[in-house]
């Protein structure tokens, strides 16, 4: 499994860059935990290196990333975000509310055009329990809790065999047993 080295600067100007843009209403700490990691992830399947070179690990809502509370605190002390919490429904979510302009000056246009689709379409057309379920794909699902997700892992995708393959299958065993005995 190949390691990267989280690249911390660019981890918080990622966070504090969705803060700013997208709507409190919008992004909750389960949406932004959800644009970090399907950013990062598409990077590495376009550029072969995650944006931020983060370590995610398996929870409960989904793929979250080793060090965003440690680069949240960092921001709340840098006074460029604040959070506080806000009803919704009969629960609560986290709201980040950006004080300072986001520095986008680490990130390339590549990365910029990735982070942006991928937080509007996160942002404007899931809830935060449906993009939590849509992140729990195989890797996740066959993870322990607590695990980290290699990067690698994201580019095999879990096909279920046709009823017509799994036929072949057997009849091919069937056929090489019989020749072993």
């Amino acid at each position: 499994m190949r390691r990267f080295d989280l690249d911390m600067p660019k981890l918080k100007s990622l966070i504090h860059y969705v803060c700013a843009c997208y709507e409190r209403s919008s992004l909750g700490k389960t949406k932004l935990n959800k644009i970090l990691w399907f950013s990062d992830v598409a990077a590495y399947r376009d550029f072969g290196a995650p944006i931020t070179g983060e370590t995610y690990v398996k929870q409960k809502y989904g793929p979250v990333p080793s060090h965003i509370d440690e680069a949240l605190r960092e921001l709340f002390f840098e006074s460029k975000l604040i959070e506080r919490d806000a009803p919704i429904y009969k629960y609560s979510k986290k709201e980040f509310i950006s004080l300072a302009q986001p520095d986008i000056s680490l990130f390339s246009a590549a990365e910029m055009e990735i982070i942006n689709e991928t937080a509007q379409i996160i942002c404007d057309n899931y809830t935060a329990a449906q993009i939590s379920e849509m992140s729990h794909d195989m890797l996740w699902k066959t993870a322990d809790m607590n695990e980290e997700l290699p990067y690698e892992a994201t580019l095999v995708k879990y096909v279920e065999p046709s009823p017509e393959a799994i036929k072949w299958a057997q009849s091919m065993l069937i056929e090489q047993c019989e020749v072993a005995s």
